[in-house]
C-alpha cells in the first residue's frame, strides 16, 4: 500500500468515525487541537498525519489507534465507540465509585430486559 492510499483510507475511516459519533468537523478539529481546515484536508486523503497527530485524532474520537488504522475492515463495521467512551470515562473513577457503576449498569440492563420481554410477552390475563 503506498502511501496516497494510506492517506485516503485514514480520512475515510477518520471521516467515518466522526460521523459515527455525530459530530462536525470543527468540533473534532477543536477536540483534537487542530485547525478545521486540517482536518478536512486529512478526511479528503490530502495529508498525511504526523503519529502525534493520530493519537490526538483517536483520542478525541474515543477509539484505538488500530481501530483507525485498520483499513481491511471496512470503517461501518468498525465496533461501536461507546463502550470504548464508557470504559475511558469509568477509569478515571476510584474502585469503589466504579462499583457503584457496575451495579446501576446490571440494574439497567436487566430492566431493560425486563421491558423488552414484556413487549415481546405481553400479560395474557389483561385486568
Amino acid at each position: 500500500m503506498n502511501r496516497e492510499d494510506i492517506s485516503k483510507n485514514l480520512g475515510a475511516n477518520i471521516k467515518q468515525y466522526r460521523t459515527k459519533l455525530g459530530v462536525s468537523q470543527e468540533s473534532l478539529a477543536f477536540l483534537a487541537g487542530m485547525h478545521p481546515s486540517y482536518l478536512g484536508c486529512l478526511e479528503r486523503g490530502e495529508k498525511c498525519p504526523t503519529i502525534e497527530t493520530v493519537f490526538k485524532i483517536c483520542e478525541a474520537l474515543h477509539i484505538s489507534v488500530a481501530e483507525l488504522l485498520d483499513f481491511e475492515t471496512p470503517p461501518s463495521s468498525h465496533t461501536n465507540v461507546i463502550p470504548y467512551h464508557l470504559e475511558k470515562s469509568i477509569q478515571k473513577l476510584s474502585h469503589n465509585q466504579q462499583r457503584c457503576i457496575l451495579e446501576i449498569m446490571e440494574n439497567i440492563v436487566a430492566l431493560c430486559e425486563d421491558r423488552k420481554s414484556e413487549t415481546v410477552c405481553p400479560d395474557s390475563n389483561p385486568k
